[in-house]
């Protein structure tokens, strides 16, 4: 997996081609030696401080983009969205990462991510 993915990523998310606000998107990627590996998480806190996670779980990685699944953790409250989907990751300029969601149940969630650790 490219470097330019690792690491502590957090941004404004949105859903519903930016109509509804999210709140804050964590995402944590670390290296893993394959496809089928879980490969971290992302956190929403929403606005009021709430929190969902979804586990991630590679299914590839190249220079333009990042290809996940994600899934909602056991332990998340009823109203976090439990259903699989896809999650991309794809890098904007040196800095940034642009999180897409194909999750229509949760509104197709989106975020531009900064690195923050």
């Amino acid at each position: 997996m490219p470097a330019r993915y690792l690491g502590k990523w957090r941004g404004k998310a949105s859903a519903r081609d930016g109509l509804v606000p999210l709140g804050t998107f964590e995402v944590t990627v670390r290296q893993v030696p394959k496809a089928g590996d879980r490969i971290g998480a992302m956190t929403q806190t929403d606005l009021i401080g709430d929190k969902c996670v979804d586990n991630l779980t590679l299914k590839s990685a190249t220079a333009k983009e990042l290809v996940a699944t994600g899934v909602g953790d056991k332990s998340n409250p009823d109203q976090c969205s439990q259903a699989s989907h896809t999650v991309r990751l794809r890098p904007v300029g040196s800095s940034e990462l642009q999180y897409t969601s194909e999750d229509p149940k949760a509104g197709d969630p989106a975020a531009r991510l900064k690195k923050v650790g």
